[in-house]
């Protein structure tokens, strides 16, 4: 059942709804974004935190990094001293650097044998030497032979990486000057000899300060930091007893779910959500620490409760939905009164609609509304409306009654009753005058369509004979239209008249008619030159009533007279001008009648056309008999000429056979490639293949410049140089490729091979090294 209200009631019930509604959408949006944006600023807060941790981190282990480094570099030239002299002298250096690096706890050299002893053949033994600290700050010096049963780990692994790197936390338990227990890393750095390791650099630092470092990372209360190594051990955290314990044991599902021991090696950053065992959740930020020529990456991270960062969105939205809950019942106060005041008019003006909806036009009243607003407007505008509905009344009994003359009052410009009575009396005034025009409209389609059939069958009557087609067609259509004159307009064919000089075709006068009989007249005329050149050129009709006085001296006038118009079409076929057609008349053309000259033109270009093809036609047949006899007597030449060429072609092939046999040993001898014009390779030598070690599958397909290097040089340099070989010019090229496993300087020559149209078809390039 359909709920009635009344005015009132819908006015508080869709304005309060629809207010409401649009209000609570805005606190929403406008909650959900501030809290959004809040919880973006505090995640982005957590990074900042991490970041700057991580840098201070990144930053001491660089130093440390650069200092093992710097000692392996410096020790990398030992084989060109006797070993006694450069063991001591490396000592006295490690000594210095130790003294002047009191936060390491012990730094120390290690020398394969293999790499100084002589006629050592075990890929494993070595000599370590090892500086540390007397509790009473004393150095000491160790010196051990290790690895002489084999290479444990980490050294192991360490050797057979050959790059600088920290190796995983460990607890000292052999330290004498120090508490046992003490977590460390190790930074060592190999020492190289002709790329081949030879012994290590290593340095021995404590973490400790690890933790002063990640417990000053505080962005919000409750917040927590922790550093983690690359294969996930905890090497600092607020918790000591989580130290050195691997961070999937702690957090064995996020680990599996996040990757994080796949994701820190690689240098990634983190984030994710992970709760405890006590249901709360928390936000963690991982950021790498990441040291420049150091294989490992640790991570750094800051974990949040998520209760703290969301803490001050959710009371922002608090404090939205109590503005919400005063903004209504303010609105609903207002909406009573507002309605009240709407409503006493209106229902005064739906009482006299209800009588103008039952036809009643008699009792209707004044309403007497003085509100001096729309709804005084709306009364007035109903009483007008009553008085006016009461004088369409009588005009349409006039109307009914047949009496046209008198005009309607309008009430005003937009009185659609009064605008529709005055249009029916319009419209049965112009009935009669429609169907007058409808009659004329008739007979000019019925002219139109009896002239396109005659001037259909003289085209059938005339097959074969040009001449009499061009003046049949005029001599009726001048008739047809009452027209004073007519001109027929052809396209030359051959010989040199047929163009001008700049290319442009010539017509010439074929026929004209004129006061009843044909006219003999000579004209020609270029394309583009008078009315008859513009319409050729154009290939559009041209309809002239402003006509030149001096028109009848201009080569496309046919007459003497001055006529009041001119009238030019052009007969095209197939997207050719086969003709132009003139007509001149004293009297003005009507519309029909052009259309009549329009449609008609496709139909006579037809017809020109086939008589012009059938003419060619037989002349080509004639022409065709004439040249058998002719071909008959040049087959014998021809049969010689053959015989010759066939010896020509067998010499070429012998010629063509030597110049392939030694371009076969050029590709087998030389470093070898083509290339099409967007510069791929399709043809690869075996030489370059074994060169740069790589397979024809590999190769094929690349572009010139993959694999060779110029200095200075990139992509936009490299299409700049094909562009120029492209132009036809071979051209040298100086760069750096790889060959044999070594990156060597080599010469390039780039020559286009051009087809017999001087286009270039592909690219050869031989290169040698410098």
């Amino acid at each position: 059942m359909r709920m009635k209200l009344r005015l009132r009631q819908k006015i508080l019930l869709l304005v309060l709804s629809v207010t409401l509604v649009i209000y609570a959408l805005s606190i929403v949006f406008i909650a959900s974004s501030d809290r959004n944006v809040m919880l973006t600023d505090s995640r982005e807060k957590v990074r900042l935190y991490a970041s700057k941790a991580a840098g201070v981190v990144q930053t001491r282990m660089a130093r440390y990094a650069g200092l093992t480094e710097g000692l392996a570099q410096a020790f990398s030239d030992y084989y060109k001293r006797p070993p006694a002299e450069w063991q001591a002298e490396y000592l006295s250096m490690l000594h210095s650097v130790f003294i002047a690096s009191p936060e390491i706890s012990s730094l120390w050299d290690s020398w394969e044998y293999y790499a100084y002893v002589p006629n050592y053949k075990k890929s494993y033994g070595r000599l370590a030497r090892q500086l540390w600290r007397e509790r009473d700050g004393s150095v000491q010096v160790a010196y051990r032979e290790l690895s002489l049963m084999g290479d444990p780990q980490p050294y192991k692994a360490f050797k057979e990486e050959n790059r600088s790197d920290f190796w995983e936390p460990y607890r000292d338990e052999m330290s004498n000057n120090r508490q046992k227990g003490v977590l460390m890393t190790t930074v060592a750095s190999p020492i190289r000899r002709d790329g081949r390791y030879v012994g290590v650099v290593a340095c021995d630092v404590e973490l400790a300060w690890f933790k002063q470092t990640v417990n000053s990372v505080k962005p919000f209360v409750e917040s927590e930091a922790f550093l983690v190594s690359s294969t996930g051990l905890i090497i600092a955290h607020p918790c000591d007893s989580l130290l050195c314990r691997n961070i999937e044991d702690i957090l064995p599902e996020v680990a599996q779910n996040e990757g994080i021991t796949r994701k820190i090696p690689q240098g990634d950053e983190l984030s994710f959500i992970h709760v405890d065992q006590a249901g709360m959740s928390y936000f963690v930020y991982m950021v790498p620490v990441k040291v420049e020529g150091i294989r490992s990456k640790w991570s750094l991270g800051v974990q949040v409760p998520l209760h703290v960062i969301t803490e001050s969105a959710d009371g922002s939205i608090r404090l939205s939905l109590m503005a919400l809950l005063l903004s209504v019942v303010l609105l609903v106060g207002l909406l009573v009164a507002i309605a009240n005041g709407i409503t006493r008019p209106v229902r005064r003006v739906t009482e006299l609609l209800n009588l103008l909806g039952q036809g009643d036009l008699e009792r209707g009243e004044e309403l007497h509304v003085t509100s001096g607003d729309e709804l005084e407007e709306m009364a007035r505008s109903a009483e007008v409306l009553m008085q006016g509905l009461r004088a369409k009344s009588e005009s349409a009994q006039r109307i009914g009654a047949g009496d046209l003359r008198k005009d309607i009052p309008l009430l005003s410009e937009n009185d659609t009753l009064g605008h529709s009575l005055q249009l029916m009396q319009e419209n049965l005034r112009r009935a009669a005058e429609e169907e007058k025009l409808r009659r004329e409209e008739m007979l000019q389609r019925t002219w139109i369509n009896n002239g396109i059939g005659e001037v259909s069958k003289i085209i059938r009557d005339c097959t074969g004979h040009l001449d009499a087609l061009c003046e049949g067609l005029l001599r009726y259509v001048v008739r047809y239209l009452e027209a004073d004159q007519g001109a027929m307009y052809l396209p030359i064919e051959e010989g040199a008249d047929a163009r001008t000089a700049d290319g442009r075709r010539r017509y010439r006068l074929t026929s004209a008619f004129a006061w009843g009989r044909r006219r003999y007249l000579t004209s020609e005329v270029a394309e583009g030159e008078g009315f008859v050149g513009a319409c050729a050129m154009e290939r559009q009709a041209l309809y002239i009533t402003d006509v030149p006085k001096d028109y009848s001296t201009i080569p496309a006038g046919v007459g003497d007279a001055l006529p009041r118009c001119l009238m030019f079409i052009p007969y095209v076929h197939e997207g050719s001008v086969v003709g132009v057609a003139e007509f001149a008349s004293f009297k003005m053309l009507q519309r029909f009648e052009l259309d009549f000259l329009e449609q008609m033109a496709p139909m006579v270009a037809a017809g020109i056309f086939s008589v012009r093809v059938e003419g060619q036609t037989r002349a080509l047949l004639l022409r065709s008999q004439e040249q058998t006899e002719l071909l008959r007597s040049q087959e014998e030449e021809l049969r010689q000429n053959l015989e010759e060429l066939q010896a020509v072609q067998e010499d070429a092939s012998r010629q063509r056979e030597a110049v392939e046999n030694y371009v076969s040993a050029i590709k087998d001898v030389m470093n070898y490639a083509e290339y099409d014009v967007q510069g791929k390779v399709v043809a690869i030598g075996d030489q370059r293949l074994f060169a740069a070690g790589r397979t024809r599958d590999q190769e094929l397909g690349s572009f010139f410049y993959q694999g060779i290097k110029v200095e200075g040089w990139g992509v936009p340099e490299f299409e700049d140089f094909w562009k120029s070989v492209l132009a036809g010019k071979g051209s040298w090229l100086r760069a750096e490729a790889e060959a044999f496993g070594q990156r060597v300087q080599v010469w390039e020559v780039y020559i286009p091979i051009r087809r017999s149209n001087g286009t270039v078809e592909r690219v050869v390039k031989f290169s040698h090294a410098v």
